[in-house]
């Protein structure tokens, strides 16, 4: 699966739990971990192209701290780390389709 599908397929709370370390509350809070925009908070729909990153040390354990971070921990976990995935968070609500393809072929 591309992980690539209609709206409130789970994308963006599937993302906030593995890279977060948090898990959702049945309300949306582990998405709202990517969210960047207010809009998306009020909405609950990803609207921008975002993206964050998970890290695991030589053993495989993950390397992520629980909640938020940012680009300087991005640095940390980065340096931390024996292997890094970075995920592509895109939007699913047609409405936002011109955003996700560029989110699709800018990458």
């Amino acid at each position: 699966s591309s992980g690539i599908n209609a709206e409130y397929g789970g994308k963006s709370t599937l993302l906030g739990v593995l890279t977060h370390g948090v898990l959702d509350n049945g309300r949306g809070f582990a998405r709202t971990k990517l969210f960047r925009h207010k809009h998306e908070i009020e909405t609950g729909r990803t609207s921008s192209v975002g993206n964050d990153i998970l890290g695991f040390d030589s053993t495989g354990g993950i390397v992520n701290q629980e909640d938020t971070h940012n680009s300087q921990d991005w640095k940390k976990i980065c340096s931390q780390s024996s292997k890094v995935i970075t995920f592509i968070d895109l939007a699913g609500h047609e409405k936002y389709l011109k955003t996700t393809i560029f989110g699709m072929t800018g990458h």
